[in-house]
């Protein structure tokens, strides 16, 4: 695990009513890493890592909740969110055009319209689709945009085995406009682990903590794929410990929040789909309630026509309609649909090459 500043956390810890330098040393053993971990954890899965009684656990949890709302502006006026959200958050534009206009965050401060299109910073957002629909090719084209446009770092978290090759990202970064020199010094890539459980979420966290204390300014954390940790634990459909998973679940999302609002940026999860042919479509995203409503915004992309459209619908964010926007997947990350396919634009590279070889007379 990454080394984490345990003298200061188990001061905090100490302050606490009822906790003293032994309790505060079983919660540093059971891995609590912050005070906002501590105010989100259940009491139920305190004390199973800490050996305390269950009332004990969650008078800890509340104390730490006092202290952790008291410190944060958890009341607010509107005036004020709506300033926040024009000065303080960010965003990630996918540079297609009817997708940044389905992805519109634009909010109207003191008469003024600030337009803010594409993913927000300060949030979590959760991409789902079938075996191959491009979830892995989007996170790496929202990965490069991020460089480009906020000029900021990307962590890409990778929970299983052969979904990211380095060509492909460079690939994707250098033409989208990223210079080699700014892809090594902006792009960090975290496993994949030997095998993947929902501790290696916890690791990821603490690293990205980590590099973002040694100075790398991050922007965009893809973990990819977020349910793939969940789904070996607890199985392929959950069901079987579903209290569990749930609790489990609960608790790394809520430790992702917290990352991303302390560092103002943009979390980027992929998850699975398993069938359900009584449903319409066919799928339903795997994780169930608890996973939806955890993530502000929701995005679903599917493999429609040619092998290179991808759909991609804003399947729920609270203030947006629900809305698909076809674009098509090429060699510099995803594009308009009337942009060039990628296998055209192959096929007359190789055309040109055997020009070459020939003299230059037709082939």
């Amino acid at each position: 695990m990454v080394d984490v500043p345990k003298e200061n956390i188990k001061k905090e810890l100490c302050d606490l009513p009822g906790v003293g330098p032994a309790t505060a040393e079983k919660l540093l053993h059971a891995g609590v890493a912050s005070m906002e971990e501590l105010a989100f954890t259940s009491p139920a899965i305190l004390a199973e890592r800490t050996g305390l009684t269950k009332a004990k656990a969650g008078e800890i949890i509340r104390a730490a909740r006092e202290r952790v709302f008291a410190k944060a502006k958890v009341v607010r006026k509107l005036g004020d969110l709506e300033k926040f959200w024009a000065e303080h958050v960010q965003v990630i534009p996918t540079d297609i055009p009817e997708l940044d206009r389905a992805l519109d965050h634009t909010i109207t401060v003191d008469g003024e319209k600030v337009e803010k299109r594409g993913l927000p910073t300060d949030s979590l957002v959760l991409v789902a689709g079938p075996f191959s629909s491009g979830k892995t090719q989007f996170c790496i084209h929202m990965a490069a945009q991020c460089v480009k446009h906020l000029k900021r770092g990307v962590v890409f978290a990778v929970t299983e085995h052969g979904t990211y090759h380095p060509r492909r990202i460079r690939e994707v970064f250098k033409a989208r406009g990223v210079p080699d020199e700014e892809i090594d010094e902006k792009v960090r890539i975290i496993g994949p682990p030997p095998t993947a459980t929902p501790g290696f979420l916890d690791f990821v966290v603490d690293a990205v903590e980590k590099i973002i204390e040694e100075g790398l300014d991050v922007g965009l954390v893809v973990i990819d794929s977020f349910t793939a940790p969940l789904r070996e634990t607890y199985g392929p459909s959950g069901r079987e410990a579903l209290k569990a998973r749930s609790e489990e679940m609960a608790r790394i999302l809520a430790r992702l929040h917290t990352l991303a609002s302390k560092h103002n940026l943009c979390v980027l999860c992929t998850a699975q789909v398993y069938a359900r042919p009584d449903m319409f479509g066919g799928h339903e995203i795997w994780g169930g309630s608890l996973q939806l409503h955890g993530f502000p915004i929701i995005l679903t992309v599917s493999r429609v026509g040619k092998r290179d459209e991808v759909d991609i619908t804003v399947l729920d964010v609270s203030y947006l309609a629900r809305e698909t926007v076809r674009v098509r997947l090429t060699d510099s990350g995803l594009a308009p649909l009337e942009a060039k396919p990628k296998t055209a634009r192959r096929r007359a590279a190789r055309k040109a090459e055997k020009k070459t070889e020939t003299g230059g007379g037709e082939v």
